[in-house]
C-alpha cells in the first residue's frame, strides 16, 4: 500500500544510502593507470649507453625507424610504479623503465598486471651498449640490425624470448645472457656477431 508521507521517507533514506555507498567505495583500479612516451630524434651521437629496468608485465624491444634515436611508451600502475625516463646527452646515456614506490623499504615490484606494458625501440645506427633487467612477466627482444657493442640480459620470474633476426651491424665485444626461474630462449645468436 502507497502512502506518500511514509513514500516520501523511504525514497529520501534510500537516497541518502546510496550517496554514502558511493563516498565510501574503494576507487576504480582504472583510476591508478597511466602511460607515459618519450623519444628523441639521432642529433649525431656516437654512441649510448642504454640501461633498461623493467620490473613486471609485458616488454617488447624492437629497432627504431629512423631519425629516431629511441622512442618508448610505458603503461603502469602509478599507486605502485614511477616510471623512468633520463636522457644525458652530454655523457650519451639513457635510462629507462620503472622504480618502485616501495623500493626505498626494499620491496621491489613483482606483481604481474595484464595492463602492464612497455614498448622500446632503440636506433640502428647509433652503436650503443644495452644492459637490460627484466623482472616478473612476458618480455619480446628482437635486436636484429641494432649497433650493439655490448648487451647483457637479465630476467627473473618470466618468459622471455630473445632474438637477432638480422646481423648485428658492429661486432659486440660481450653478450650475456642471465635466465632465473623462467622460461627463456634465445635464437639468432651468430647474428651478434661476438667475440664473447
Amino acid at each position: 500500500m502507497f502512502d506518500p508521507r511514509t513514500g516520501r521517507r523511504v525514497l529520501l533514506a534510500t537516497a541518502l544510502a546510496a550517496a554514502a555507498g558511493c563516498g565510501s567505495a574503494a576507487p576504480s583500479d582504472a583510476q591508478g593507470w597511466r602511460t607515459v612516451s618519450s623519444s628523441r630524434q639521432t642529433l649525431g651521437e656516437k654512441a649510448l649507453d642504454v640501461e633498461v629496468e623493467y620490473g613486471a608485465g609485458k616488454l617488447v624491444v624492437s629497432p627504431a625507424d629512423r631519425p629516431l634515436l629511441y622512442q618508448f611508451q610505458m603503461r603502469y600502475d602509478d599507486r605502485e610504479v614511477a616510471p623512468v625516463t633520463e636522457y644525458d646527452r652530454e655523457h650519451g646515456r639513457l635510462r629507462l623503465g620503472m622504480r618502485s614506490r616501495d623500493r626505498e623499504r626494499g620491496i621491489r615490484v613483482n606483481r604481474v598486471h595484464d595492463e602492464a606494458r612497455a614498448d622500446l625501440h632503440l636506433s640502428r645506427e647509433v652503436p650503443m651498449d644495452l644492459q637490460l633487467e627484466f623482472g616478473a612477466g612476458e618480455a619480446d627482444i628482437d635486436l636484429g640490425g641494432l649497433s650493439l657493442r655490448n648487451l647483457s640480459v637479465s630476467t627473473g620470474a618470466s618468459e622471455t624470448r630473445v632474438g637477432f633476426r638480422a646481423p648485428n651491424r658492429v661486432a659486440a665485444e660481450e653478450v650475456e645472457l642471465k635466465a632465473g626461474a623462467a622460461s627463456f630462449e634465445a635464437t639468432g645468436l651468430g647474428n651478434a656477431r661476438a667475440q664473447r
